[in-house]
């Protein structure tokens, strides 16, 4: 059955719809929760996109109209597969309150932060650029030296879990999220902690959703966000200036309005990906995933180490260079790629039961604990999930979060002092 364009987007937008509306209805709607955060991630980079298509915007690697047809109903198998298993009723176990979580220490915490934060400042110092100190063009040999700068912040966040919204944590939190807004590389260092910081503030305060001055807020900044590399850019050259900013910020707000940013190519993507993994023929059954085992090796010690986007390489030809042209996957290309329809149904329900459970038990041992903790290391990192697939959930838990991951292990292992286990102890007693 052929469909048109139109008639895709119409089946689209019905499915978005039919989800949205049942997502509401369910008791466990959160800020945090998976289907939400991915909700968002397929009406920006799948419907919205297929409008923008439809009005005329190029796209990506030659896509053809039946290519971008046969990936819109593919994101839409996807969201229903993945929608029912978010919304399906849960056991009542997996929201039963714990008799014993593990609380999050301010002292482990603490103690780590006094022990990451001078390596972490040193990196910053060194792999940045501030203005007359010479390093526009800081080269990084490893994802380490990458990921380093953003300790300090991501420390910070941690404190501020277990402290409080306190004004010694949130101003030099600010001024490094400012600082490294004008890197002009990697909006995730600043994105992904702001999406964090608003998910401990709503737990703290035990809101489900953002304020209506938390979204106005949202919007206010959004101008910023889609300019942010550009106006970075101006910056590292010596060439920033109030006209220069207001022309970045026309132009971004421009692109991400008419569809054609780089950043809604979501659908493009999934359908230059979806022909491309046809035309290699046999599905890869996940194999690229075994890369991840070699992650924790810096590139400089074994300079052909497989690299995590294999599947992209695989998948690359003269005529769609997807590996040069910086190509994602998306959740539900991967999981074709690797599956074929299988993986964009039976697969995609698995993983969102999966996550629906690591949800429900964040939220019943509460927050302060560790797994809450965790689990919202997890969901601020989702959209970048979702855009590049399961691998990110290895790359931004591990290394990008390194130090918060050290502090989770850290508190698993410590043991309280005896005085401390006796007075909790007579509380519950």
């Amino acid at each position: 059955m052929n469909f048109s364009l139109s008639t895709a987007l119409l089946v689209d937008s019905t499915v978005v719809a039919a989800c949205a509306a049942g997502f509401l209805r369910n008791r466990h709607r959160r800020h945090s929760h998976p289907a939400f955060i991915y909700l968002i991630f397929h009406v920006v980079l799948f419907t919205f996109r297929g409008w923008a298509i439809r009005q005329g915007s190029p796209t990506f690697s030659g896509l053809s109209e039946a290519e971008v047809v046969r990936a819109l109903l593919a994101a839409d198998v996807f969201l229903l597969s993945a929608t029912f298993g978010w919304l399906m009723p849960t056991p009542a176990k997996w929201s039963e309150t714990p008799t014993s979580p593990r609380e999050l220490r301010p002292a482990v915490v603490t103690g780590v932060a006094v022990f990451l934060m001078p390596i972490g400042l040193y990196f910053l110092a060194t792999r940045t650029y501030t203005s007359g100190s010479g390093m526009e063009s800081v080269a990084l040999s490893t994802s380490y030296e990458i990921f380093a700068v953003t300790w300090p912040g991501l420390l910070l966040l941690g404190l501020v879990y277990v402290k409080g919204f306190r004004w010694y944590l949130l101003c030099p939190l600010a001024m490094y999220l400012c600082f490294m807004g004008l890197q002009s590389q990697d909006r995730f260092r600043v994105i992904l902690p702001l999406i964090l910081l608003g998910q401990i503030w709503l737990d703290r305060k035990g809101r489900r959703w953002p304020t209506k001055l938390i979204v106005a807020g949202m919007v206010a900044v959004f101008p910023v966000f889609v300019a942010m590399d550009a106006i970075g850019a101006a910056y590292r050259t010596g060439s920033l200036t109030p006209q220069v900013v207001s022309q970045e910020v026309s132009r971004g707000i421009g692109e991400s309005f008419s569809g054609g940013s780089n950043d809604q190519l979501g659908l493009d993507a999934l359908g230059v990906v979806m022909a491309q993994s046809d035309r290699y023929g046999v599905p890869l059954y996940g194999a690229g995933y075994v890369n991840v085992l070699f992650l924790p090796i810096p590139r400089p010690m074994w300079p052909d180490k497989p690299v995590l986007n294999e599947a992209v390489v695989k998948l690359s030809t003269s005529d769609r260079p997807l590996s040069a042209q910086g190509a994602v996957l998306t959740m539900p290309g991967s999981l074709y790629v690797d599956f074929r329809w299988v993986g964009l149904t039976l697969v995609a329900f698995l993983l969102a039961r999966a996550g629906l459970w690591v949800y429900c038990r964040a939220y019943a041992h509460g927050m302060g604990t560790a797994f809450h903790f965790a689990y919202l290391l997890v969901a601020a990192s989702l959209i970048q999930i979702y855009r590049d697939s399961l691998t990110s959930l290895v790359t931004f838990l591990l290394v990008n979060s390194a130090p918060l991951v050290v502090i989770l292990v850290v508190n698993m292992l410590h043991k309280p002092p005896h005085r401390i286990l006796v007075a909790e102890a007579q509380t519950k007693g």
